[in-house]
């Protein structure tokens, strides 16, 4: 097979280089559509497909709690569970523990918040994962005194030093030895979040204070080899319900799920399915895109093959038969795909790299290791072939049925055929239909993008500036923290141009969504993991009006709610009318908490806003006071509203934040409008997805139609020389060529709005302000692919009115 395709490929290479206009046209095309789809394969791959760095990941599986967090895909587990299931289920081998954990690295002016995972001591064996340098920890360590780093961590902060091994980092305010650093690639067990340092859990200390009704730990285990998922199941439940009944209160009803490692969601908080069906819709948008470029190669093709039409026949006269006719035209295409997914290759590697190195307004660290692999490799050259068949087979199997006779009697330039002109406008209405359905998709997404960042908050965001602060990372108590915080407020208030200031967590529209049980009046005997979750924050006096947001019933937080007195509470005004419609809030007592519920007082009502997204309806939200929440003095914002005569510099909010105590990391100072980026990234990247694929597939069929409406110019040249000779005016030669050229582009666009207006109730959820069927965007959009079509064919058209009829009827 080899030694009869060789000669064929010599060839196709060779006719190829002699034509480099034709050939770096024809794979630079398809190079930008096979990018495309490379590099969402490429995403697809590290989110999806690629294992992940563990030694058999076969053999790990994911062992989550069954409806206490019904919010999330997987949920965690108490860690009195863990510990029973790392020592009562035989078909384990090895169980591990693991939770996020943000600290502070370094200290004093030069601190940074970081994340990191508290992880069980076996973490690092029973995963399988050999460290680049050092060692993985042992349970002889102090799991106060070690800390292993990440590949990153130690690239960056350490250059690769390998000394760091045995040194000391600050850590959570305590100095930390270096016993190991991480392998490269290595983020832990869910995709995309990179942790910076993994820092062993002390057990003890933890089994007496976490309640088996605390879920917060994530837990994964490996089979033994002559295990099997059911053989672990049936131990797995056999141990529930055990548990069940030896904690009744905490673990009565309580199951476990297991599941392969590969089959879990890259996050906790994402279903697979959604993240499989949004990864398969922008590979079929980018395969649209492939699409459009097949069909522009398609069309140079065919007029390639109009030109070889003597030289083909020449071949079929001496001899050659239909297929070697067809096999060799099927090579150059193979050629062409193969030299254009070798591009592809390198475009996507370049814009992976690139994507990866983007700072992102988030303050979690983003690793999806966007480098392509064997699967890449494959997938590429699997749609290189499937491209080249795509582009290649119709003209290879027109040329080779074209009568010896009739192509040595014609010219490419005399005659154009009506099956070729059939088949070119087929492919340019195929064109028009993709381009004018992804220009649909792009300007639907551009134009959400638009409404959100118009759409009204419900807070003022102009003239405030946040700034972080996490006392809890450094190990103050909870009367110090308040007090850092109080002492902290007060300083900044004091400050010249301020107006307000005040601790809230988490920030509104900052992407950190705290939610907790409620128990309304009536359910005292409704147990906890069947009471509804609802939206909550934690605010301290003056928060509310650096946002201004108005309290419009009842009163706000005060510095007399502190611990001891009355806890309190305020709610929004969905809260209220969703509870007590027609009815006043105030003076009711609720219940909230997980897992377990305190009992407040209702004293105000907020105006509503919004708390998840610019696109989100207001939804019920409970508010506590920071001096009374068990969570608030650990970690909080302090809002700082500007007078509009005065600035305010960041560095003085800095100083003085730092001022109280320079251990407590402060982080995160900038505008409120600067901290709301992130809730725009979706948005943003969809306009930006879907409009830069919307416009490089008109730019595509740009360059089509100007190819293969010059190729019918010059085919056509004795047709027009005559028309002209017999006294046609120039204005109806150009007519005739747009016209010809604008027929097929409507009737393909008329197609391509079907598929549109249809197309885009999948992207419903991902609008806001702006109707699937929005008549402004198919307006613009057709205005757009008329406009794009004429100014294509006005340079050949102008070309054609412009011919001397002498000179056209020579050519032939």
């Amino acid at each position: 097979m080899v030694g009869t395709v060789w000669p064929d490929l010599r060839v196709a290479v060779r006719l190829l280089l002699r034509s480099p206009g034709f050939s770096l046209t024809a794979i630079l095309t398809l190079a930008v559509g096979m990018s495309a789809t490379t590099l969402v394969f490429t995403a697809i791959n590290a989110v999806l497909l690629r294992p992940l760095p563990v030694e058999e990941p076969d053999r790990m599986i994911a062992v989550s709690t069954v409806g206490e967090m019904a919010f999330l895909q997987q949920e965690p587990l108490a860690f009195g569970d863990y510990l029973d299931l790392a020592r009562a289920v035989p078909a384990f081998e090895s169980v591990v523990a693991h939770r996020r954990a943000p600290s502070v690295i370094g200290m004093g002016v030069g601190s940074r918040i970081a994340l990191g995972e508290n992880v069980s001591a076996n973490y690092f064996t029973g995963l399988g994962v050999p460290l680049a340098i050092g060692r993985p920890f042992t349970p002889d360590d102090d799991p106060d005194a070690v800390v292993v780093l990440s590949h990153s961590v130690w690239r960056q902060r350490f250059g690769r030093d390998p000394r760091i091994v045995g040194r000391d980092v600050e850590l959570g305010g305590r100095s930390r030895r270096v016993v190991g650093v991480a392998p490269e690639g290595f983020t832990g067990l869910f995709r995309g979040i990179a942790p910076e340092f993994w820092i062993p859990i002390r057990e003890s200390a933890i089994v007496r204070s976490d309640s088996r009704r605390t879920l917060q730990w994530w837990v994964h285990a490996r089979l033994r080899r002559n295990a099997g998922m059911e053989q672990a199941g049936a131990q797995v439940a056999g141990l529930a319900r055990a548990l069940a009944e030896r904690y009744p209160d905490s673990n009565g009803g309580r199951t476990f799920r297991l599941e392969r490692l590969a089959d879990t969601s890259a996050h906790p908080a994402v279903p697979k399915a959604l993240v499989s069906a949004g990864a398969l819709g922008v590979l079929a948008v980018a395969l649209l895109v492939l699409i459009v470029a097949s069909a522009n190669v398609a069309n140079l093709v065919l007029a390639r093959a109009a030109v070889r039409q003597r030289e083909i026949a020449i071949r079929t006269a001496i001899g050659a038969t239909r297929w070697r006719i067809v096999r060799q035209l099927l090579v150059e295409g193979v050629v062409l795909a193969a030299c254009a997914a070798t591009v592809a290759l390198f475009i996507a590697s370049w814009a992976g790299r690139a994507l990866s190195a983007v700072p992102l307004p988030i303050a979690i660290g983003i690793n999806l290791n966007l480098t392509p692999d064997w699967r890449v490799v494959a997938f590429t050259a699997t749609v290189a072939l499937l491209t080249a068949v795509l582009f290649s087979v119709g003209p290879a199997v027109r040329a080779s049925r074209q009568p010896v006779l009739v192509a040595l009697m014609n010219d490419a330039r005399t005659s154009t055929g009506a099956v070729g002109v059939r088949c070119r406008t087929m492919l340019l209405s195929a064109q028009a239909a993709v381009a004018m359905l992804l220009l649909i998709l792009g300007g639907l997404a551009v134009r959400s993008l638009a409404a959100t960042t118009r759409a009204d908050p419900g807070f003022d965001t102009e003239r405030v500036i946040v700034a972080a602060a996490s006392p809890g990372l450094v190990e103050y108590d909870r009367e110090r923290a308040l007090n850092f915080m109080a002492e902290a407020a007060a300083r900044v208030r004091g400050l010249p141009g301020v107006q307000a200031a005040g601790w809230m967590h988490p920030v509104p529209l900052s992407l950190n969504i705290r939610i907790t049980r409620l128990r309304l009046p009536g359910q005292e005997g409704v147990a906890t993991r069947e009471l509804s979750f609802v939206d909550a924050a934690i605010a301290w006096p003056g928060a509310f009006e650096a946002l201004r947001i108005p309290v419009i019933e009842g009163r706000d937080f005060n510095d007399r709610d502190r611990v001891g007195e009355m806890g309190v509470a305020l709610v929004n005004e969905s809260f209220a009318r969703r509870y007590w419609p027609g009815q006043r809030p105030i003076g009711q007592r609720i219940a909230i908490g997980f897992p377990d519920t305190v009992h407040v007082e209702i004293v105000g009502v907020v105006r509503d806003f919004k708390s998840r997204t610019l696109g989100d309806v207001p939804r019920p939200m409970v508010f506590t006071s920071g001096l009374q929440d068990l969570l608030g003095w650990q970690a909080a914002t302090l809002m700082i509203r500007q007078s509009e005569a005065q600035g305010l510099a960041m560095e003085a909010v800095i100083r003085a934040v730092r001022g109280v105590d320079p251990v407590v990391p402060v982080y995160d100072v900038q505008p409120l409008t600067a901290r709301m980026g992130g809730v725009l990234l979706l948005p943003r990247y969809t306009a930006a997805l879907f409009g830069g694929i919307g416009l490089l597939s008109l730019s595509l069929i740009a360059v089509g139609l100007f190819g293969t409406v010059s190729f019918s110019v010059h085919s056509r040249t004795r047709e027009l020389g005559v028309r002209l000779a017999l006294g046609s005016a120039r204005c109806a030669i150009i007519w005739l060529v747009a016209r010809q050229t604008l027929v097929p582009i409507v009737l393909g666009a008329a197609l391509g709005l079907a598929g549109g207006l249809l197309g885009s109730r999948a992207l419903t959820a991902l609008l806001y302000g702006v109707s699937p069927q929005d008549p402004m965007t198919v307006l613009v959009g057709v205005l757009i692919l008329v406009v794009t079509t004429l100014a294509a064919s006005a340079w050949p058209a102008w070309r054609a009115a412009r011919l001397d009829p002498m000179q056209a009827l020579r050519t032939e």
